[in-house]
């Protein structure tokens, strides 16, 4: 009995290392971190500073039900930082947010812009 116990034991262990969980948990921890690095600048700061510009990054949403909520400036401010990291940059400059309806199935739409830069400190 005690050997049937261990061998059962040793193949439930056996079954559960080959056992994965996927979420989304991991993106949005990586968005953080991406995002926690970027630091944000007027346009006048930028031009002021040792930056080199690395290009536009943008990021949209698309409400297509009335009920759903609309992500916050924040958050899509948050995915625009993560974008400017996911570049190399480390200093980002917002241009817009603007917001529209009628936009093909969307109820509201979204899309906000940003310009990243590499900022280099002495």
């Amino acid at each position: 009995m005690k050997k049937i116990l261990v061998t059962l034991s040793i193949l439930s262990l056996y079954g559960c290392s080959t056992l994965s969980v996927d979420t989304n948990l991991g993106r949005h921890v990586d968005r953080a971190i991406r995002a926690s690095v970027v630091e944000e600048f007027s346009h006048s700061e930028i031009f002021s500073m040792n930056a080199r510009a690395l290009g536009p990054v943008e990021t949209d949403y698309c409400q297509l039900n009335i009920s759903e909520p609309m992500p916050s400036k924040k958050s899509l401010h948050k995915t625009l930082k993560a974008e400017t990291q996911f570049l190399g940059g480390n200093a980002i400059v917002y241009d817009e947010c603007k917001t529209s309806t009628g936009y093909f199935d969307c109820k509201k739409y979204v899309r906000c812009r940003a310009i990243a830069y590499l900022v280099s400190y002495p």
